[in-house]
């Protein structure tokens, strides 16, 4: 898929153009809260939509309006021109006109993923630039291996998946045009982490990955190598875009989870892997179930393999009312699921936090739940790829079912 380079916006001296958003038929990057109302000295706009300059619709048919500002005469094109058998604008030109709709129609795409540029020109050469991008009809884009025995899993239609949904630590997947799947590997071809990225939420749905003895081993440091991984494509990414925001770069995979090789520790710097936390709760109670996870995995447990999923809630019953840059959303609560495997012994604990309440507590028990309860709270099928036997066990264990250290 072609890379975008559209990070900026073009802001235009003497014209500007607005998307509006009506239906159609782990460190602290600042204190600026950036849900409030972009305004500029051009009145550029915001309503929605990030930067008010890309706007990301679903393969069906829809209709909306971008305003035109112009103090002249202005014009508006499509690049590429091609882009005219798909996109139909209302009007192309107009005298001077204050906040004039212009309707924008998208024809039903049953293809690859499309994309366009609309235009505004003015009298006196000023630019402004929209860029429109309306996702395809997804495949499986990666060959993924045969389902395990006892997997009652089956790929969803819709999804991009880029990546192993067998691996025993990961759920089922959702489904979606909007959703890429990836597992992350090193170089050696090994997983590292697996996750499911919602591109309309800028988050992701939840983070997997497996301890054993090799990828728990704590032989490197931290990279704090942020950046924008190579599968999302580029218009969904969020670099930079922490920065002011009041929200940490909260890590869902942590750093010091995957320490085993400088490789595996930088793939959690990509921003997929991101969530805006309060600074309170990434270094409170955050860090404290991440301390001991990793203690369990290092130093605590006998075990073949540590099966972990995390995330933030992302639905919108339990998203905060503030979204960075009006798209990332802001979780209520965090979450962990763990199952430990031991030869044929398996069993299962998981917790979850209030973003509200970051202090860290006496006793971790008091957060944690059984894998049956977070599946109602998140609606999300925790591991399925464990069969059915086990996935029922794991799931009712209640955390004093196994003497999980320091609960």
């Amino acid at each position: 898929m072609t890379k975008l380079l559209f990070r900026k916006s073009i802001l235009a001296v003497g014209a500007s153009l607005l998307l509006l958003g009506l239906p159609s038929c782990g460190d602290s990057q600042g204190l600026v809260d950036s849900s409030e109302v972009l305004s500029t000295s051009t009145d550029i706009r915001i309503s929605g939509v990030a930067d008010g300059k890309i706007r990301t619709t679903g393969t069906a048919a829809e209709s909306f309006f971008v305003k035109v500002n112009s103090a002249q005469s202005w014009t508006l094109s499509l690049q590429p021109s091609s882009a005219s058998e798909w996109l139909k604008l209302g009007a192309s030109s107009g005298s001077v006109a204050l906040d004039e709709g212009i309707s924008v129609s998208l024809t039903q795409n049953t293809g690859e993923q499309r994309e366009a540029k609309i235009i505004l020109t003015s009298a006196d050469n000023t630019t402004s630039e929209l860029l429109i991008v309306q996702q395809g009809v997804a495949t499986t884009t990666t060959p993924t291996p045969t389902p395990p025995e006892g997997s009652s899993v089956v790929l969803p239609t819709g999804e991009h998946i880029h990546g192993d949904a067998f691996l025993p630590e990961v759920p089922r997947l959702m489904g979606g045009n909007n959703m890429y799947f990836v597992t992350y590997k090193t170089s050696d071809g090994k997983p590292n982490f697996s996750l499911e990225y919602d591109v309309n939420r800028r988050h992701a749905r939840w983070v997997a990955f497996s301890w054993d003895k090799e990828s728990s081993k704590d032989v490197t440091g931290r990279n704090d190598s942020f950046r924008w991984d190579d599968i999302i494509p580029d218009q969904y990414s969020t670099d930079n875009w922490f920065s002011g925001s009041g929200f940490s770069r909260g890590h869902l995979v942590a750093s010091n989870d995957r320490q085993h090789s400088k490789e595996a520790n930088m793939q959690t710097f990509y921003y997929a892997n991101m969530s805006p936390q309060r600074q309170p709760h990434n270094e409170g109670v955050w860090l404290q179930l991440e301390t001991l996870l990793q203690g369990w995995a290092r130093n605590s447990l006998s075990y073949d393999a540590l099966y972990v999923t995390k995330g933030g809630t992302i639905d919108d019953a339990q998203i905060e009312a503030t979204k960075v840059r009006n798209l990332i959303v802001v979780p209520k609560y965090y979450w962990m699921a763990v199952v430990l495997k031991q030869g044929t012994e398996y069993h299962g604990i998981a917790f979850w936090t209030e973003h509200n309440k970051p202090k860290r507590v006496s006793s971790v028990s008091s957060l944690a739940i059984t894998i049956d309860e977070l599946e109602k709270r998140t609606g999300i099928d925790l591991y399925p790829n464990l069969g059915k036997e086990i996935e029922a066990k794991v799931e009712a264990d209640t955390h004093t079912a196994f003497r999980w250290p320091g609960i």
